[in-house]
């Protein structure tokens, strides 16, 4: 009878631990290119196999503005960087793209990912996270309540990569 209160005693505490342990975060991705982001996405996914279903792939994506450099296409000069509105719907766009590459390149199960629309802030970006199997979700980090949009329907992310 000890030995059975010993175990089940045991089994209470260890579920206990787990269940309070937090989300860790592994990444936070701002002004990127598709090839820097696939290159986070990689070690992400590395991250998510080896704790082997002790928890899973949490992305939280971000809509804002974003720079790009402009360069002369006579010269190839740089003529610096330029901030452009977000497309409504870009950053959903940009969601599908991060779970098809996780899922389809880097042979991901999609039980194991979570993608989230985390809303708006100054720059867009990408959160990646390693959450606990019945762990707390992460909180989102907003810093803008609206954003403007400018006219056009987005385009596919990383075309052609």
């Amino acid at each position: 009878m000890k030995k059975l209160l010993v175990c089940a005693m045991g089994l209470w505490l260890f579920n206990a631990v787990v269940l309070g342990q937090a989300p860790r975060k592994v990444d936070e991705v701002e002004k990127y290119n598709c090839e820097g982001l696939m290159a986070r996405l990689d070690a992400f996914a590395v991250d998510i196999q080896y704790d082997r279903g002790k928890g899973f792939g949490y992305v939280v994506a971000y809509e804002g503005r974003y720079t790009r450099r402009l360069y002369n296409l006579k010269t190839g000069k740089s003529l610096g960087e330029k901030a452009f509105l977000p497309r409504f719907g870009e950053v959903n766009v940009r969601a599908e793209y991060i779970r098809d590459y996780l899922i389809n390149r880097r042979g991901l199960e999609k039980r194991s990912l979570m993608l989230v629309n985390g809303g708006f802030r100054e720059e867009h970006g990408v959160e990646l996270w390693i959450v606990p199997r019945f762990g707390k979700l992460p909180k989102l980090s907003r810093t803008v309540a609206k954003i403007k949009y400018r006219r056009g329907i987005p385009k596919p992310y990383c075309e052609g990569l």
